[in-house]
């Protein structure tokens, strides 16, 4: 666990007890319900349990503050996630893209998380997307 004071990300050992933001998307007609479908059935599997808030910001300030482990986030409010990436990354968090990189206000996909599942999540939106090509 980092050494820092102020709030900081969840360090929670096993994913299957963690908690977990719900997926968000504004475009599901773009996307179809079968990824959304895919989505859940993913990650209920593997989190706790799968929640969906519909306030980004809310959603990623949580995985700032440890409440949750992650959160994706797919074609979501970008001034939310303008406002609140950085939390997540002062926390001790990452937040990235589907291809891995670091995500920027700009980027459709965002998925943040506490690190110590995120390669999980970013392998779970990576094949929600190919399903539904």
């Amino acid at each position: 666990m980092p050494d820092q004071t102020g709030p900081q990300v969840s360090f929670r050992p096993e994913f299957p007890l963690s908690g977990l933001a719900g997926l968000r998307t504004n475009h599901q007609p773009l996307y179809g319900s079968s990824i959304l479908g895919f989505f859940l059935d993913s990650l209920g599997k593997r989190a706790r349990g799968v929640r969906t808030i519909c306030s980004g910001s809310l959603e990623m300030a949580m995985v700032a503050c440890g409440r949750t482990s992650g959160y994706i986030g797919i074609k979501s409010d970008t001034v939310s996630h303008a406002a609140t990436m950085p939390l997540v990354f002062a926390a001790g968090g990452i937040v990235t893209t589907a291809d891995g990189r670091r995500a920027t206000d700009t980027d459709e996909v965002r998925i943040a998380s506490n690190g110590q599942f995120h390669d999980e999540l970013v392998d779970i939106v990576n094949s929600a997307f190919s399903c539904v090509k």
